[in-house]
């Protein structure tokens, strides 16, 4: 037997976390709870509307500035990088399905296309116009011809870019 192993000892937290949460939950059931904050959520839906112009607007400026950018470092270490990450995740949680979507192709070609591939700015530019395209045109349900048009050439334009 090693030193260690002679002064080590096993221990074993307390798992009491579970009765702490119902104690805290004042008797309310999980299904309760679900509810209350998808109630939460739906009520910051229509103040999200307004975030996400702006977060868009961010966004676009974010282009503006992109191939300086880009050209210090690599895609994903950009200021695009970041505002499409940021859209993806909080528009997604709101119902913005389409734009999460977008937004999360932008992120893909940002991290995993190498900035020297020759379709590389176009690509980017693809999906900022497919963002302008669907606030444009008020495409914003997933069940849109024109938003599963655009998701469909996106996903087919980032395959293309991944084997080129």
């Amino acid at each position: 037997m090693s030193e260690r192993s002679k002064t080590s000892k096993i221990v074993t937290p307390p798992t009491n976390l579970r009765d702490k949460l119902r104690s805290v939950s004042s008797g309310i059931s999980e299904r309760e709870a679900i509810e209350r904050a998808n109630q939460a959520i739906d009520s910051l839906k229509n103040d999200y509307s307004k975030a996400l112009a702006k977060d868009l607007s961010d966004l676009f400026e974010s282009f503006q500035n992109f191939e300086t950018e880009v050209a210090r470092s690599n895609g994903k270490d950009t200021q695009l990088f970041a505002k499409s990450f940021e859209i993806k995740g909080l528009a997604g949680t709101f119902g913005y399905d389409v734009v999460s979507q977008v937004c999360a192709s932008l992120c893909q070609v940002l991290s995993e296309i190498n900035p020297q591939h020759a379709q590389y700015i176009a690509a980017i530019e693809s999906h900022i116009g497919a963002l302008r395209a669907l606030i444009q045109e008020k495409a914003l349900d997933q069940n849109s011809p024109i938003a599963q048009a655009i998701i469909r050439e996106l996903t087919t334009l980032t395959a293309k870019m991944r084997t080129m």
